[in-house]
């Protein structure tokens, strides 16, 4: 008999690479991993044919955002058209599956994602659309809707990035003019005080790794987990082997300690990180601003009548 080995790294039905915690479905005593919900529930309707595949799709939302409208049976207007930034959009399949939800959600009139700028524009009725329901609904699928304005997404991340920078930098300094000492042999005159001057390093270097480097050192762990490894993993590993053994040097009363080193590591990579955002924003400011170029309205005729719609609704 052949075993099949399934590769817990990559999406079985998209062929894309598990980034974060996969989906897990079992499916026939086969453990079946995805990259989303999206995959997930995609790879459930493949064998469904084309017509039923629609009706199985809203079953399958109905039953888990628990909700009975139908939006096609109720006269909602266009009031109000507005885009959002949506998270943990990861491949093709999980635009219908994000389009289906809002199609459901009361005084939503149309809806259209954008897989690329990872944003959802919704065309709804204020006085019937609630916005809570909707994010609380999406995130149940793992999506998360960013209410916040779309254009304040990048000016956020920097300010978030900058606060964390200063932060580590400011404490890892702290380390290092501490370490000045060993590295000259100043504290070798004044035993009494080299374990209190460890004790803050350690304690200083415990703030940095597992507060504000936290964020690498959980990407690291799901990656592990899914036997993948990138640059968290090497930044993880480098400053945890510095942090532990300088804990059992600490213990042991020794004075061989690294407490900078594995706080330098994290500081030195927050700032690659903010670089490689700050590019990452400007260059999605200069797609932005040449999207703005483009035509907003079309000119239709309707009822031998010329009109003015919206570029994005012409079929």
């Amino acid at each position: 008999m052949n075993i099949i080995k399934i590769d817990r790294s990559v999406c079985y039905h998209c062929s894309l690479a598990i980034k974060t915690k996969p989906v897990i479905n079992n499916v026939n005593n086969e453990e079946r991993y995805f990259c989303c919900l999206g995959c997930s529930i995609a790879n459930q309707l493949v064998s469904f044919s084309s017509d039923n595949l629609d009706l199985k799709l809203e079953q399958i939302v109905k039953n888990k955002i628990n909700t009975s409208i139908n939006n096609k049976q109720n006269n909602f207007n266009i009031t109000n058209r507005k885009t959002f930034y949506i998270k943990g959009v990861t491949c093709v399949s999980c635009a219908p599956i994000i389009e289906k939800i809002l199609s459901l959600e009361s005084g939503v009139v149309s809806s259209k994602v954008n897989l690329i700028s990872e944003r959802v524009k919704i065309a709804y009725d204020k006085d019937y659309f609630d916005l809570n329901k909707v994010v609380k609904d999406l995130k149940k699928f793992g999506y998360t809707l960013v209410i916040k304005n779309s254009s304040e997404d990048s000016e956020y991340l920097s300010e978030n990035y900058l606060l964390r920078i200063g932060l580590v930098w400011f404490l890892s300094m702290d380390i290092m003019a501490l370490s000045l000492g060993f590295y000259y042999g100043q504290l070798e005159n004044y035993p009494d005080i080299i374990s209190w001057v460890i004790y803050i390093e350690a304690f200083l270097a415990t703030l940095i790794i597992f507060g504000l480097g936290f964020p690498f050192l959980k990407s690291a762990f799901v990656k592990a987990l899914n036997k993948q490894l990138s640059m968290e993993s090497l930044v993880s590993f480098g400053t945890l082997t510095a942090y532990f053994y300088s804990t059992w040097a600490m213990l042991k009363g020794r004075t061989d300690v690294y407490y900078d080193t594995a706080s330098m590591i994290i500081a030195l990579v927050l700032l690659g990180k903010f670089l490689e955002n700050s590019s990452k924003s400007k260059a999605s400011q200069t797609i932005k601003k040449l999207l703005n170029l483009g035509a907003k309205t079309a000119t239709i005729i309707k009822n031998n009548q010329e009109e003015q719609i919206e570029i994005e609704d012409v079929q």
